[in-house]
């Protein structure tokens, strides 16, 4: 017997509805050493996402149904041809085989961390969660949370990092540490190992699922080639139950194993011997049910929200296979034609509204783009003293907090913006790190120089050779007023010794006089 055309459906397709499949490949080995917070993590993290990231399985070079032109006038959907309602469908059924489970959605949801955390209450929130729940249902909230420390740990090292630069510190001598980076970095490896475990079991649990699933098949053929007439339609009712309760299966193995399950299905129901009066009975209730859902999508082809409207595409399309068994052949054509059809419109909107994403994306481009050629400007300045450094840098954290404050750019033109902005800034802080390497080196001599000025006033200043002395005193004062500034935590102090000296000195010349 030959196989029914029911729903013409695509050759991608999967019954997993979330992210198990997909991100057991992407998990890092738990033997992945965890690396430590540093210096670097006051760096902005280049953006992930962009267009591309967002469409997820619209990035092939498939043509698109959006605005096919037919004889100079934009095509209508009703006028497409029915092959790109087909490749629609098809790209919603690859996407959904891209996913697995996303087990973390299960049991804890999202809570609203505050950002007034301190980086000890963060690390202490992921250990309690590793404690108190599987690591699978915690993954979205150690995600967030690691990037609240990243954010908080970086004020502080930022914070330390200008605490020692105000102490006229060399920047190339700079060291942080802190005990909570040890134990954040300990209680992370703890969740990269555990994470690993789970999808490494959930990979084993695909594999046993899919076995039983093969067994369920192998059931079915049998009834519908050597089944008792009277217990077939109960047995029947049994193996669907059986095959419905029996998890996913990876996801390679999906399209074979479900079509050849429908196979078999459409098999049974085909056979002249089953009761005409039950096999109508379930057509009746499946037309029902996918009516139901027909219904649903062509609703959800009017929805404002289109990112929500085309998750919960996904999971119909997926009850549609999984959950709701097939109809009378005088309605499927029909039932089928109205689901995909209204799964089009989705589809275009869904398109329409990331190529309105895309043009903002563009529009950030060009404003980084701005930013930078005015960043790039201030490295050919010429600063020469502390005033001209301080008044830049204040001009140019300006334009650097604007350009991390622009949203995302084309995925094409990330990495290379990110880039650009990270040379520009290195070779700034290079210039503004020599200048004050100098500063320092000058400062030094002109320490060394108001030293041994201050020991010559310390040496005359219990001296009664008047006339001698008197000289000295006067040469030294006169050349401490020629050499520069020392550091400031000598200053004051060097100072006051000198200042003590000579008007001790003086003070006796006038009661000599």
């Amino acid at each position: 017997m030959s196989k029914s055309n029911e729903e013409k459906l695509p050759d991608a397709t999967v019954n997993q509805p979330d992210e198990a499949n997909q991100t057991l490949s992407n998990v890092p080995d738990t033997q992945e050493p965890v690396e430590p917070i540093t210096e670097s993590t006051q760096e902005v993290e280049q953006p992930a996402d962009s267009v591309e990231n967002l469409q997820e399985a619209d990035t092939d070079n498939t043509p698109q149904p959006a605005e096919v032109e037919k004889s100079g006038d934009t095509q209508t959907i009703a006028e497409r041809p029915k092959e790109e309602t087909d490749e629609v469908v098809m790209k919603i059924e690859k996407r959904m085989a891209s996913q697995a489970e996303n087990p973390e959605d299960n049991d804890l949801p999202m809570i609203d961390y505050k950002d007034d955390m301190e980086v000890e209450e963060i690390v202490n929130t992921i250990q309690n969660l590793l404690k108190e729940h599987p690591v699978q249902h915690t993954i979205k909230h150690i995600e967030h949370l690691k990037k609240m420390f990243n954010v908080k740990f970086g004020a502080l090292l930022k914070e330390a990092k200008e605490s020692f630069m105000a102490q006229d510190g060399d920047v190339t001598e700079f060291h942080y540490e802190n005990p909570i980076q040890q134990a954040y970095n300990d209680v992370l490896l703890e969740y990269k190992k555990l994470r690993q475990t789970y999808f490494n079991e959930l990979e084993k649990a695909h594999q046993e699922n899919l076995e039983k699933k093969l067994a369920v098949i192998d059931e079915l053929k049998d009834l519908v080639e050597n089944g008792n007439p009277d217990t077939m339609y109960k047995t029947f009712k049994d193996i669907q139950t059986r095959w419905r309760e029996t998890g996913p299966v990876p996801k390679e193995n999906y399209v074979d194993t479900w079509r050849t399950y429908q196979f078999h299905v459409e098999r049974f129901y085909d056979l002249l011997h089953l009761s005409n009066e039950l096999r109508d009975l379930d057509f009746k209730h499946n037309y029902d049910e996918k009516l139901k859902l027909v219904t649903r999508v062509e609703e959800l082809a009017d929805f404002d929200d289109v990112k929500a409207a085309f998750e919960e595409l996904q999971i119909l399309h997926r009850l549609w296979k999984e959950e709701i068994g097939p109809v009378s052949r005088e309605h499927r054509e029909e039932l089928w034609n109205r689901f995909s059809e209204a799964t089009r419109k989705i589809h275009d909107r869904r398109h329409e509204y990331f190529d309105v994403i895309k043009g903002e994306f563009e529009e950030n481009l060009k404003k980084k783009e701005e930013l930078l050629e005015k960043l790039e400007n201030f490295n050919k300045q010429e600063n020469k003293t502390h005033s001209d450094w301080q008044k830049n840098l204040k001009e140019v954290e300006k334009l650097r907090k604007k350009f991390i404050e622009t949203g995302r750019v084309p995925r094409a033109k990330d990495k290379e913006i990110w880039e650009k902005f990270r040379e520009i800034n290195r070779v700034f802080n290079v210039a503004k790190n020599h200048y004050y390497k100098d500063i320092k080196k000058e400062q030094q001599d002109n320490l060394d120089k108001k030293m041994k000025l201050v020991e010559q006033a310390e040496a005359y200043r219990n001296s009664e050779d008047w006339e001698s002395a008197t000289e000295v005193m006067k040469h030294i004062q006169a050349e401490w007023k020629t050499i520069g500034h020392v550091p400031k935590q000598h200053s004051d102090k060097l100072w006051h010794r000198f200042k003590e000296a000579c008007n001790h000195f003086f003070d006796r010349l006038h009661n000599v006089q």
